[in-house]
C-alpha cells in the first residue's frame, strides 16, 4: 500500500484531491497480490489552503500608519513662602514624537454563528524630552521606549443558547479638565463573559481585570493616581410568569486605588448580592409588591458592611388614588461603627383631575449607632402639585409641608453621621448638620463610594462656630456642581428634642411669548430641647428666590434674586445667565453663554461680612465642512473675587481640526490653562498632532 501524509482534517464540503505517490518509481502490488482477510483502506483525505481559506473568513483587514507628536509647556508660580524661598517657579517642557504601526481586522471562523473576531493592533516606538527648570538643580530626562495598544473582541456563537465573549484592551487617551492641564490616560481591561440566552432565567457570568492610570507628565506631580480592580459578577433574571420576576446580582470585587495627593492605596475587597422580586397583581396588574435584600461584605480601608431589607406594596385602587406602604431593616458597619435601623412608610396619592397631584406620606424610624447617639423619630410630609394651561400660557404651582419630632439619646460622648448628602455649588460651601464635628473623623467620597477626597487636596475644612463648613478646592478633583457623602463624628453630652418644620413652595407662570416668572421660598423653623451646650443648634432657614427667565429658539436668558436668611451664613445674592446662538448657518455654528452672581454675606457673631462675586462666560464654534473634515475651537473664563478668601482666575482655551484625505487623516489638537489661586498660578500650553495613512488589504477602503 502507498504511503501517505495526513496534515489536517477536511472540513464538510471541501474540495478532495487525490493524493501523489510518495515514490512515483515504485511499482504498484496487483490486487491478486492484497491479503483477502482485510478490506481494502480508503485513501486519506488531504486539507488543502483553499479548505482553510472556507474556513476562516477575514471580511476587513486594514493597514495604518502613524506618526504623533505632542509639546506641551507649563510654567508654575508659587506665592507660599517655604524655606528661604520666598517666590519660586517652576518651567516644565515635554515633547515626545511616536511612530506607529497598526492593523485592524474582522472575521469568522466556521462562519458568522460559530465564532466572529475583530482586533485593533498598534505598535511603535517613542522618544521623549522633558526638562525642569526649577530653584536649584534643574532636571533633565530623555526617556525613551516601545508602545503598544490593543482591542480585541472574540464571540462564540453568538446567535446560540449558550454565548461567550473576550475581550483585551489597552489604550492611550486624554482626560481634558476644565481650567486645569489634560491628564494622560493608560487604560487596560482583560475580560471573559459567559451568557445563557433564554426568555425564562437569562444568566450572565462576566469576569473582568481593570486597570487605569492618570498621569500628569510633570515628574513628582500631584495629580497622579491610579486604580486597579478584578471582578467577578453573575446576573440572573427569573421570569417565572408576565407578573412575577426574580433578579439576582452577585459581585466580587478586588479593588486598589492610589489617589492623587497621597502616599498611600486604599485597598478594599468586597462581596455584594442583591435580590430583588417584583410581584404584579390586581386590576391590569398595576398594584405591585417590590422586595429588595441587599448584603455587602467589605474588608480593608474604609469598609462598609451593609444588610437592607425593604419590600415595598403599592395598591393601585382606581386611577385617581394610590396608596404606598414600606418597612426597612438595614444594619450597616464603617468606620468601626455599626449602625442599626427600622424604618416605616405609608403614603397616599390622590390624582382628582390632569390638574393636580396631592400626596401625603407619614413615616417612623428607630436608629441605634454603637458607642454614639441613638435616635428615634417620626415625621408627616403632604405635598400638593398644580399646573394647568391659560389664555396667557401655562400656571404651575407646587407646595410641600414637613414636620418631623426627633429625640437623640445621648448615652456616650459622641454621635455619628453616615453618608450625609451635600453638593458643592461655587462659591457657596457645604456646611455640615451637626455641630460641634471632630474634623479628623471627616470622610469625604463620591456618591458611588469608590472616589475618596482628600482635606487640604480636594476641600479644605473652615470651623463657623460651632458649625463646619467644606470649601471646594479650584484645583482639586471635586467639580463644582459635584454631589458628595460626608460621614463624620460630632460631640455630645445629654439628650436632645428636636422639632422641625419646614414649607417649600413654587409658583409660576409661564408666557407665550417666552416669559416665565417665578417664586420660590422655604422656611425652616426648629425648636430644640436639651442642654444648651449641646452638639444641636436650632437651625433657621428663610430664603426667597423671585426671577424670570425667557426663552426663545436662539437664546435665552434669566434674572434672580436670591434672600436666604439662614442662621449660619446668611446672604442676598444677585444671579444672571444667558446663552445665545450668535451664527447658525451651515456649516457654521457659534454658540455663547455665561452667568455672573453676586453675593452679599452679612456676617454673624462667627463671621465677618464680606462681598463675593463670581462670573463665567464660554464662547464655542464648531463647524462641520464635510463629513471628513471639521474644526472647533472653545474659550471659557472664570472670574471670582472674594474680600475674605482672596481672588479666582481661570481660562481655558481649547481648538481641533480633523481631515481626512483618501486614508490620510490628520488631528490637530491645541489647548491653552491658566488657574490663578490665592496661593499659586499655573499656565500650561499643549500641542496634539496625529497623523494617519491607511492601506486597505481586504475589504473596502474606509
Amino acid at each position: 500500500m502507498q504511503a501517505s501524509v495526513i496534515t489536517g482534517m477536511t472540513p464538510v464540503g471541501a474540495d478532495v484531491q487525490t493524493p501523489e505517490p510518495t515514490n512515483p518509481t515504485s511499482e504498484v502490488p496487483p490486487a491478486s497480490e492484497l491479503a483477502t482477510t482485510s478490506p481494502i483502506a480508503a485513501e486519506p483525505e488531504l486539507v488543502t489552503a483553499n479548505s482553510y481559506a472556507d474556513f476562516v473568513q477575514v471580511d476587513e483587514l486594514y493597514l495604518e500608519a502613524g506618526f504623533e507628536a505632542d509639546y506641551r509647556r507649563r510654567r508654575t508660580t508659587s506665592r507660599i513662602r517655604q524655606s528661604y524661598f520666598g517666590r519660586y517657579e517652576l518651567d516644565d517642557r515635554l515633547t515626545r514624537l511616536e511612530e506607529t504601526l497598526g492593523l485592524d481586522g474582522s472575521g469568522s471562523v466556521g462562519g458568522p454563528s460559530k465564532m466572529t473576531f475583530d482586533f485593533n493592533l498598534l505598535g511603535g516606538v517613542s522618544q521623549e524630552s522633558y526638562r525642569e527648570r526649577r530653584p536649584g538643580w534643574d532636571l533633565r530626562q530623555s526617556p525613551s521606549g516601545s508602545l503598544s495598544q490593543y482591542d480585541a473582541r472574540i464571540s462564540l456563537l453568538p446567535a446560540g443558547k449558550v454565548s461567550a465573549n473576550l475581550y483585551a484592551s489597552r489604550e492611550e487617551g486624554r482626560i481634558p479638565r476644565l481650567f486645569l492641564p489634560s491628564l494622560d490616560r493608560d487604560r487596560e481591561r482583560y475580560a471573559a463573559e459567559l451568557l445563557f440566552n433564554d426568555d425564562v432565567l437569562p444568566m450572565r457570568l462576566l469576569v473582568e481585570d481593570v486597570y487605569e492610570r492618570f498621569d500628569d507628565p510633570r515628574p513628582f506631580s500631584t495629580d497622579d493616581q491610579e486604580s486597579q480592580e478584578r471582578q467577578l459578577r453573575y446576573e440572573a433574571t427569573w421570569r417565572q410568569s408576565d407578573n412575577h420576576e426574580l433578579r439576582v446580582d452577585y459581585e466580587y470585587s478586588d479593588r486598589g486605588d492610589l489617589y492623587a495627593g497621597t502616599a498611600g492605596s486604599i485597598d478594599r475587597t468586597r462581596h455584594y448580592i442583591t435580590l430583588n422580586d417584583l410581584i404584579r397583581f390586581g386590576e391590569d396588574a398595576r398594584s405591585r409588591l417590590d422586595t429588595t435584600v441587599r448584603f455587602q461584605d467589605e474588608s480593608g480601608d474604609l469598609a462598609r458592611d451593609l444588610l437592607d431589607i425593604h419590600p415595598r406594596l403599592r395598591l393601585w385602587h382606581n386611577d385617581e388614588l394610590q396608596s404606598d406602604f414600606s418597612a426597612q431593616y438595614l444594619k450597616q458597619r464603617f468606620v468601626d461603627r455599626d449602625l442599626e435601623m427600622w424604618r416605616g412608610d405609608a403614603g397616599l396619592t390622590h390624582t382628582p383631575n390632569d390638574d393636580l397631584t396631592n400626596s401625603i406620606n407619614v413615616y417612623g424610624l428607630v436608629q441605634g449607632v454603637e458607642d454614639a447617639d441613638d435616635l428615634s423619630e417620626w415625621g408627616a410630609t403632604a405635598t400638593s402639585q398644580y399646573g394647568r394651561d391659560n389664555d396667557y400660557g401655562r400656571f404651575t404651582a407646587s407646595v410641600t409641608l414637613n414636620h418631623a419630632d426627633s429625640r437623640y439619646d445621648a448615652e456616650n460622648t459622641q454621635g455619628f453621621v453616615l453618608r450625609e448628602s451635600h453638593r458643592f455649588r461655587d462659591p457657596l460651601p457645604i456646611t455640615l448638620t451637626r455641630a460641634d464635628v471632630r474634623r479628623w473623623s471627616l470622610v469625604v467620597t463620591d456618591l458611588s463610594g469608590t472616589q475618596v477626597f482628600f482635606d487640604g487636596r480636594d476641600f479644605s475644612v473652615i470651623q463657623r462656630g460651632r458649625y463646619t463648613s467644606l470649601f471646594r478646592a479650584r484645583d482639586g478633583r471635586i467639580r463644582d456642581g459635584q454631589s458628595v457623602f460626608v460621614s463624620y463624628s460630632y460631640r455630645t453630652d445629654k439628650t436632645v428634642t428636636i422639632e422641625r418644620n419646614r414649607v417649600d413652595a413654587r409658583v409660576q407662570q409661564e408666557f407665550k411669548n417666552g416669559v416665565s416668572p417665578y417664586y420660590a421660598g422655604t422656611y425652616q423653623g426648629e425648636d430644640v430641647e436639651g442642654n444648651r451646650y449641646a452638639s444641636f443648634l436650632a437651625r433657621r432657614i428663610n430664603r426667597h428666590r423671585v426671577g424670570v427667565n425667557y426663552r426663545q429658539t436662539k437664546y435665552s436668558a434669566g434674572a434672580e434674586y436670591e434672600y436666604n436668611d439662614d442662621s449660619i451664613d446668611p446672604y442676598q445674592a444677585g444671579h444672571l445667565n444667558g446663552d445665545v446662538t450668535l451664527w447658525s448657518e451651515a456649516p457654521h455654528t457659534v454658540t455663547a453663554g455665561g452667568r455672573a452672581s453676586y453675593f452679599r454675606y452679612s456676617g454673624t457673631r462667627w463671621l465677618q461680612s464680606h462681598d463675593v462675586f463670581l462670573g463665567d462666560i464660554g464662547l464655542t464654534w464648531q463647524a462641520a465642512f464635510s463629513a471628513d473634515f471639521d474644526m472647533s475651537a472653545s474659550a471659557s473664563y472664570r472670574y471670582e473675587n472674594s474680600n475674605l478668601y482672596g481672588r479666582t482666575e481661570g481660562l481655558d482655551l481649547r481648538a481641533a481640526v480633523n481631515r481626512q484625505i483618501g486614508q490620510f487623516t490628520l488631528a490637530l489638537e491645541v489647548e491653552y490653562e491658566q488657574l490663578s489661586i490665592r496661593s499659586s498660578e499655573d499656565r500650561n500650553f499643549a500641542v496634539w498632532l496625529r497623523l494617519r495613512r491607511g492601506f486597505p488589504i481586504i475589504g473596502p477602503a474606509r
